[in-house]
């Protein structure tokens, strides 16, 4: 018959002592040189060295040994194991030689069996099932019986019963382990207590902002069960909105003579909703740039946002205004208006731009984001270098509905280490919209990290677009695809893949392939880093005549400096496959990451 034992406290009070035999050290202090494992083949010296306070001295840094801190170490090591489902655990023997006042620290550990979740159960539970119970735990039957997973799974069912009000849940787990098999029985005793709904909702420190910008992100309403996790997403929508440095929602904790209501507080700190901002910096395409920037942030205090920006460089100058609703007709459905004239110099053509849009778009979910705009735009083209007749007219007014998708949950915008980006964007030129010109475009985006380790962060990148595909349209050189520079084909120079005419001058394609292949990104040093990547891509006249020898490829690296207000890079892209007149590499200087 089976022996049960109480508890996983239990079990690690139960463990044998280590070998303390360290204690007849002197007390002096003295270097540690190095310090060696064996018998550990289920972690790696690597992560078991994580968990001392004591350390090996490096190249540069010196290490200095107490024996009451590494005594601490070694019972980390152990209690690590047995977090881990190895209950036997236990530091075999402690061998230190010492040579002078170096000391070289052997550890033997003994690992043994690990300890598994034979099976599950929960009792006490009416409000949900067994089945849906086990569904929300991370701890599942066969896993290894850790303490996180445990602890989890606690975790995890009381935010199950906070969905429906059980604020006041009690869950006690009860581990009987049976040593002899290294099996373990995992039971939950629920008590599921009372059922609370929302009380009185009281809002704080609101001093500008009108009450409904703050109510209309509710997701609960007076008399609703209490859902804490609608609690947060509230939170969450209010924090988002940029109208507030802090929000808190909480329950009180002294409610209503009703025990079974809660009265919500919503405790706030408004923002300055004003902002101005200037800056200068210099980049390689861009020689010197100036930016400036107002913008309200709440504007008529209705959580509304309406400014000003402008550009001044050596490539491009223009003037932008700006309005932005987050909710339209009571909906949530945000609304951009903005105005715009621009003037730019690209190689072989300037382009001078007037117009304007409006969009509205919707979250679709936490990641996904839909958007319907409409774009009217007059346009000048000037300066055209190109000894061939160019595929549009000198000016035109483009009438523009775009229908994008995008889905996007990368950690950071600015200096991403993980995630994904995808995006679709479509565009119909013209036809019943009238305009000088009609086509279609579609251009596909896709962008993919992984932290591989602490220090290091993969990414790659993919564009892939088409422009007038079903017909044969004359579409102004302006708006034709270009590839080459800091962001795509860092080997290349500005706009300088693709066709060309004689004199080498861009002409621009309907259709482009960008690869990012691969950008390993490396922190050496606290802000400072290295990139080395690889790209591939080129831009082809015509979406009928795709042919992949026409790729053109570069491999490069460049230093990389993280700021508060974002990556300062510094590329060296060299060509692969160098064509005969060309230059071996390009050397770009830009603000923010490639991709």
């Amino acid at each position: 018959m089976m022996i049960f034992m109480r508890s996983i406290s239990i079990a690690i009070l139960l463990l044998p002592l280590f070998y303390r035999g360290v204690s007849a050290v002197e007390p002096e202090k003295v270097n540690v040189r190095k310090i060696n494992f064996e018998g550990n083949h289920v972690f790696s010296n690597g992560s078991l060295r994580k968990l001392m306070a004591t350390h090996a001295r490096g190249l540069f840094t010196s290490s200095r040994y107490s024996p009451d801190v590494f005594d601490n170490d070694l019972q980390n090591i152990q209690k690590f194991y047995v977090e881990n489902g190895y209950l036997e655990a236990a530091i075999a023997r402690v061998k230190i030689d010492s040579v002078g006042n170096n000391f070289t620290i052997d550890v033997s550990i003994f690992e043994g069996k690990p300890t598994k979740v034979e099976s599950i159960s929960f009792i006490g539970n009416s409000v949900y099932t067994t089945k849906e119970l086990m569904q929300s735990v991370p701890l599942k039957p066969g896993d290894p019986l850790k303490s996180a997973l445990v602890r989890d799974s606690i975790a995890a069912i009381m935010t199950r019963y906070g969905e429906k009000g059980y604020l006041s849940v009690q869950i006690t787990p009860d581990i009987k382990v049976n040593h002899e098999i290294h099996l373990a029985i995992a039971t939950f005793d629920i008590q599921e207590k009372d059922q609370y709904t929302v009380g009185e909702i009281t809002i704080n420190n609101l001093k500008k902002t009108h009450e409904i910008v703050v109510t209309r992100e509710f997701l609960f309403k007076k008399g609703d069960v209490l859902n804490y996790s609608n609690l947060l997403k509230t939170e969450r929508n209010l924090y988002l909105a940029g109208l507030f440095n802090t929000v808190y929602i909480h329950p009180e904790s002294y409610s209503s003579p009703d025990t079974t209501k809660k009265n919500i507080v919503v405790d706030l700190r408004e923002r300055k909703a004003g902002e101005f901002d200037i800056g200068a910096g210099y980049a390689t395409i861009d020689k010197f740039r100036g930016t400036l920037s107002v913008q309200d942030n709440n504007f008529l205090s209705a959580g509304r946002r309406a400014g000003f920006s402008g550009i001044l460089s050596g490539k491009s100058q223009n003037a932008k205004v700006n309005y932005s609703q987050f909710w339209t007709l009571g909906l949530r459905l945000r609304t951009d208006v903005n105005g715009i004239a621009e003037y730019d110099v690209e190689p072989g053509y300037d382009v001078r731009r007037i117009g304007g849009n409006i969009s509205f778009s919707r979250k679709i979910s936490d990641y996904t984001t839909a958007l319907l705009s409409y774009r009217l735009q007059k346009i000048r083209i000037t300066n055209i270098e190109t000894v061939t007749i160019p595929q549009g007219l000198e000016t035109g007014n483009l009438r523009t509905l775009e229908l994008q998708g995008s889905y996007d949950n990368r950690n950071d915008l600015l200096n991403t280490t993980g995630g994904t980006y995808l995006d679709t964007t479509n565009d119909l030129v013209g036809t019943f919209l009238q305009g000088t010109n009609s086509y279609v475009s579609t251009l596909w985006t896709f962008k993919q990290f992984y932290q591989a380790a602490d220090y290091a962060v993969l990414g790659t990148a993919l564009q892939i677009g088409a422009k007038g595909i079903f017909t044969h349209p004359q579409i102004p050189i302006s708006e034709l695809f270009y590839a080459g520079g800091p962001n795509a084909l860092r080997g290349y120079a500005y706009q300088s893949v693709g066709p060309a005419d004689v004199n080498g001058v861009p002409l621009g394609g309907r259709a482009l392939l960008v690869w990012n292949i691969l950008e390993i990104r490396i922190r050496l040093y606290k802000i400072f880093g290295i990139a080395f990547f690889a790209d591939a891509g080129t831009v082809w006249a015509d979406p009928r005549h795709v042919r992949f020898s026409d790729i053109r490829y570069d491999a490069g690296f460049g230093p990389r400096i993280v700021t508060p207000i974002g990556v300062i890079r510094a590329d060296i892209g060299y060509k692969i496959g160098r064509k005969k007149g060309e230059s071996k590499s390009e050397f770009y200087f830009a603000m923010g990451q490639a991709f």
